[in-house]
């Protein structure tokens, strides 16, 4: 073997470590890339979860308010009827004492108990 052939085979042996080194680091960065999409899968994934359970929830807190809209208008009415029932009762009663207390002032006066104002 001449200086020749050593230099070919030492070229030749440090061309492939070099292709086998540039081989083995495209593997971890395939590696490296894989997981990261894997972990990007998941994060997807969770989100999806998340925006479901924030969904349902956002229904649970519609039907709520409208529950509560429901039972104020329910009240609202309720009052109304009571005092549309209580309040001609009420009135009624006013001016049958307004009329009481009016009889009553001429009573006094005839009999002289009070002045008259004329």
């Amino acid at each position: 073997m001449d200086i020749n052939e050593i230099a070919k085979f030492v070229f030749i042996i440090g061309l492939t470590g070099s292709i086998v080194g540039i081989s083995i680091q495209l593997m971890r960065l395939l590696s490296a890339t894989t997981e990261s999409i894997k972990d990007l899968r998941k994060t997807i994934k969770n989100i999806g979860v998340l925006s479901d359970e924030l969904l349902e929830d956002h229904r649970i807190i519609q039907k709520g308010l409208k529950s509560f809209s429901f039972a104020g208008k329910t009240i609202k009415n309720l009052s109304k009827e009571v005092s549309e029932q209580i309040g001609e009762p009420i009135r009624v009663i006013g001016v049958f004492l307004s009329g009481v207390a009016g009889m009553i002032q001429i009573i006094s006066q005839k009999l002289g108990l009070t002045q008259d104002s004329d």
